[in-house]
């Protein structure tokens, strides 16, 4: 699968995104931090 299914799978997606070889590792890097930092702030609601 492509996303996620379980709440658990969320680490192991963004893993799996990063050890692709990406022609732009900065801008993937802010992506992630930006979906992950939405993630923690919907946990905390």
């Amino acid at each position: 699968h492509v996303v996620p299914r379980k709440t658990g799978d969320k680490l192991s997606f963004a893993k799996g995104m990063l050890v692709r070889r990406d022609s732009d590792r900065e801008e993937t890097g802010q992506l992630l931090r930006e979906a992950l930092a939405q993630v923690d702030s919907a946990e905390k609601d």
